[in-house]
């Protein structure tokens, strides 16, 4: 993928899902990063939830 950018593999068939679906992955991940964080901060506190 080096040199392509997000609007050229939107265009391409099949591209405007694989675009959407690297942005709901990493929208996930991030969910999903503040949500451990915060159950090991918790833990860590000595107050489990």
């Amino acid at each position: 993928m080096r040199g392509a950018h997000y609007g050229e593999i939107a265009k391409s068939p099949g591209g405007f899902f694989f675009v959407w679906t690297l942005w709901a992955l990493d929208g996930l991940g991030g969910f999903t990063f503040i949500l451990s964080a915060r159950g090991l901060w918790s833990l860590r506190r000595g107050q489990p939830r």
